[in-house]
C-alpha cells in the first residue's frame, strides 16, 4: 500500500471509524450519560414540564389501571374512570395503557413509571438514529448525530415527559429508518415496514402528520422520481398503509374533533402567518430547542449527502415547516410540538460531522485528541447545565397540598375555578373536577380567533359560572389580570379557604 493510498484509507476511516474498540467506548458513554441525566430524580412528580399535559395523560393512565384492576372499590374506580374521560386526549392512549398495565404489574399507581416508558422510547430511538446517520455518512458523523440527540437539553426534557412525543420521536427516526432502505433496496419488506412506522407516528400523534409526508415524498422522489413512482406499487401500497392506518382511529370515527382541532389551532389564527412577529417568535423558541445555529449547521450539512439521504432529509425539513405553518399558534407557544425537529437536525448535523473529524483526523493523533477534549467538554457543560435544571426545584413536597386540597373541597356541587394546568392537578391529587376558567393566555388565542369572550363584562361571568355552585381559585396572579372577575368573587361569600386556595360560594350573592 501507497502512502497515498494509506492516506486515503486513514481519512475515511474518520476520527472514529478507525478503531472498533474507540466508537463503541464513545458510543456506550453517550447512551449512559444520555440515560443518566434521565433518570435524574425519576421519582419526581411529573410538574416540572407542562405538568397539564402530563397530568392528563396521567389521569387516562390511572383510568385504565382502575378499570382493569379486579379487586379495585367500585366508587374508587368508578371516579377513576370519569376523572380519565373528562381528561381524554384525541390521541390514542398507547402510553398511557402502557403504563397502567405496568401499574398491574407492580402493584400499584407508581406514576415515576411513566417517565420510564419515555426514557425507554427516546434511547431506542437513539439506537435508530445512530445506526441511520452511519449509513448516511460514516461512524464520525453517526457520533455528532447521537451526541446532539442525547444532549440537547430539550431533548432530555421531553424524553423524561409522560406525553407520547418521546414515543412519537422514536417511530419517526425508525419510519425514516425504513424509508431510507426502502429507497435503497426496493424491496417490498422494507415497503411494507415504512408504511407501518410511517402509520404509526401518526396514530401515535397525529399532528406531525406533514412531517411524515414530507419525509416519504421526499425518499420517494429521491429513489425514484416522480414518473416512476407514479408507476410503482411499492409507492402506493406505501402511501396507503401510512394514510388508512391512523384513518381508522382519527378519520373515520372522530373526523369531526380533528378537524375542530385545525379550525381552532389553524384556521382562525390563520392572521399570524402575516405577522413577522409569528416568525420571530417561532424562531426565537428553536433556538431554546435545537439552537439556530446548529440547525442552520444542519441545514448547510444536508446539501452534503448522497441524493437517498438528501431526499430524505429535505422531505423532513420541509414537512416539519408546513407542519408549524399549519399549527402557527401552538408552534410557537409550546416547545414540545417541536420535539420532531430534534432528530432532524440530529440527522442533518451528520454531513458535518463526518466532513470536519474527517479532515481533523487527517492531521494526526495531536490535533484528534485536541477536538476530542473541545467535544468532550461542551458535552460536559451541556450535561450539567441539564443537570442543574433538573435538580433545581424538589417537587415532591407538592402533591400534598394537593391532596389536602382535595379533601377540603365540598362534593354538594359541581365547581369551575381559575386553577392550576386546567384543574389537572386538583383532578389527579386531589380527585375533584374542576371545570377551567380561562387564564391570560386563553383570553389572548380568543382574541386572535375573534371570539367574543367578554370576560370584563359582568353578565358573561354570570352566564359562566350560573350552572355551578362553586368557584375555586389557586392562581391569584391570575385573578389579578381579570378585575372584573376579582370585583365579582370579592361579593361572594367564602366556602372553604386553606392553604393556597379559596373557595367562593356562588350561590350566596
Amino acid at each position: 500500500m501507497t502512502a497515498a493510498q494509506a492516506e486515503i484509507d486513514r481519512t475515511h476511516g474518520g476520527l472514529f471509524g478507525r478503531s472498533p474498540l474507540f466508537l463503541w467506548c464513545t458510543v456506550g458513554f453517550l447512551f449512559l450519560l444520555g440515560l443518566g441525566v434521565r433518570l435524574l430524580d425519576v421519582d419526581e412528580p411529573p410538574l416540572d414540564f407542562h405538568p397539564d399535559r402530563q397530568l392528563q395523560s396521567a389521569l387516562i393512565a390511572r383510568g385504565l389501571y382502575y378499570r382493569w384492576l379486579p379487586q379495585a372499590d367500585p366508587e374508587t374506580r368508578s371516579q377513576a374512570e370519569t376523572l380519565g374521560a373528562i381528561w381524554v386526549s384525541s390521541e390514542p392512549p398507547i402510553q398511557e395503557g402502557l403504563v397502567a398495565a405496568t401499574y398491574l404489574i407492580a402493584g400499584g399507581e407508581l406514576l415515576w413509571l411513566a417517565r420510564l416508558w419515555s426514557i425507554l422510547f427516546w434511547m431506542i430511538g437513539g439506537w435508530i438514529l445512530f445506526r441511520l446517520a452511519w449509513r448516511l455518512t460514516n461512524p464520525d458523523g453517526a457520533v455528532i448525530a447521537l451526541a446532539f440527540y442525547f444532549i440537547v437539553p430539550m431533548g432530555v426534557y421531553v424524553s423524561r415527559s409522560f406525553q407520547p412525543d418521546s414515543m412519537m420521536v422514536m417511530l419517526l427516526v425508525a419510519a425514516a429508518a425504513a424509508a431510507e432502505r426502502w429507497a435503497t433496496e426496493r424491496s417490498w419488506k422494507w415497503t411494507l415496514l415504512a408504511g407501518l412506522m410511517a402509520g404509526l407516528v401518526v396514530l401515535s400523534k397525529g399532528r406531525p402528520a406533514p412531517i411524515v409526508a414530507g419525509m416519504l415524498v421526499g425518499a420517494v422522489l429521491a429513489a425514484a422520481g416522480l414518473r416512476r413512482a407514479l408507476r410503482d406499487p411499492q409507492v402506493w401500497v406505501l402511501a396507503a398503509i401510512t394514510v388508512l392506518l391512523p384513518a381508522f382511529y382519527y378519520v373515520f370515527p372522530r373526523l369531526s374533533s380533528v378537524t375542530g382541532y385545525l379550525t381552532e389551532y389553524s384556521g382562525r389564527v390563520a392572521g399570524l402567518l402575516f405577522q413577522p412577529s409569528f416568525y420571530i417568535r417561532w424562531a426565537l423558541l428553536l433556538d431554546d430547542i435545537v439552537y439556530l445555529g446548529l440547525a442552520a449547521l444542519g441545514l448547510v450539512g444536508v446539501a452534503l449527502l448522497a441524493p437517498r439521504g438528501r431526499g430524505l432529509l429535505l422531505g423532513l425539513w420541509v414537512g416539519y415547516l408546513v407542519y408549524g405553518l399549519s399549527l402557527s399558534y401552538p408552534i410557537m407557544t409550546h416547545n414540545y410540538y417541536s420535539a420532531p425537529l430534534i432528530p432532524i437536525v440530529a440527522l442533518s448535523l451528520a454531513p458535518i460531522g463526518k466532513v470536519v473529524l474527517g479532515e481533523v483526523a487527517a492531521r494526526g493523533r495531536v490535533w484528534a485528541a485536541y477536538c476530542l477534549m473541545i467535544l468532550l467538554g461542551l458535552i460536559a457543560y451541556r450535561s450539567w447545565l441539564t443537570r442543574s435544571v433538573i435538580l433545581s426545584t424538589d417537587y415532591r413536597p407538592e402533591p400534598y397540598g394537593w391532596i389536602a386540597m382535595g379533601r377540603a373541597l365540598p362534593g354538594d356541587g359541581r365547581i369551575i375555578g381559575l386553577t392550576h394546568d386546567y384543574g389537572a392537578r386538583v383532578a389527579y391529587y386531589g380527585w375533584k373536577h374542576v371545570l377551567a376558567w380561562p387564564v391570560e393566555g386563553d383570553l389572548k388565542l380568543f382574541a386572535l380567533q375573534g371570539r367574543d369572550d367578554n370576560l370584563e363584562a359582568r353578565q358573561v361571568i354570570l352566564e359562566k359560572t350560573q350552572n355551578y355552585r362553586y368557584f375555586l381559585v389557586t392562581l391569584f396572579g391570575e385573578l389579578e389580570k381579570q378585575p372584573a372577575l376579582q370585583q365579582f368573587l370579592a361579593e361572594l361569600p367564602v366556602a372553604v379557604e386553606g392553604d393556597g386556595f379559596i373557595l367562593y360560594d356562588l350561590e350566596g350573592s
